[in-house]
């Protein structure tokens, strides 16, 4: 498990400050990360179009890299004050550290997340709109980078949502990404695991683009 979690950690490290951030001259400082188990917090400093924009990017290419790493991920992007702290103070027998958290969307946006059956990540309503990619702070985003689509639920429902397109830039034919989700563990027998597994590979074979017209 602590290979497979340096794999995660160095995943996002990758997408947060090579292929997003120092790429296109942000300051990382813009965002924190917060890894907590197989929970991932990532903050912005501000709420503008850009940083949306930016976070848009960021989550894209931690859902491909963890995908493809076996670690298939969901979530959702939600809007509002957060914050991190952390504290470190003299015990008894050495130093204590202590990591807090806080924002009420956090607790919101846990209860959105883990009601998704698929692997992938929600824009809570009313963030997102297509004008934002007509903006010059956002020439980050490309179309296509977020999509609309019936996003599966529990209670076998869907809702209509705006959601990060994870799968546009994945090369991988679908046989090999239906194979990333059984890295560690090949015998999926858990038939609530299967049907995230088949929303995930609908969702795939709708919009990646990248292998559109080829073989």
């Amino acid at each position: 498990m602590g290979v497979l979690c340096s794999e995660i950690v160095s995943g996002i490290e990758t997408a947060i400050y090579r292929d997003v951030l120092c790429s296109n001259s942000y300051m990382a400082g813009q965002f924190e990360t917060v890894v907590i188990s197989d929970s991932i917090v990532i903050m912005s400093a501000n709420d503008t179009p850009s940083d949306l924009a930016i976070l848009v990017k960021i989550v894209q290419r931690v859902l491909a890299s963890s995908l493809l790493i076996g670690f298939p991920l969901r979530g959702i992007v939600v809007e509002g004050f957060s914050k991190s702290v952390k504290q470190v103070g003299e015990a008894q027998h050495g130093k204590c550290s202590c990591l807090m958290v806080f924002g009420r969307q956090i607790a919101g946006a846990f209860d959105k997340e883990k009601s998704q059956e698929w692997s992938g990540c929600v824009i809570d309503h009313g963030i997102y709109h297509d004008s934002i990619l007509k903006l010059p702070a956002c020439a980050i985003l490309d179309k296509g980078d977020v999509v609309r689509c019936a996003v599966p639920q529990k209670g076998n429902h869907t809702e209509d949502c705006d959601v990060v397109n994870w799968a546009v830039g994945i090369e991988l034919g679908a046989d090999e990404v239906r194979k990333c989700f059984r890295r560690h563990s090949s015998e999926v027998v858990d038939e609530r695991v299967l049907r995230k597994i088949e929303n995930s590979m609908d969702f795939f074979g709708r919009f990646n683009t990248t292998r559109k017209g080829g073989s």
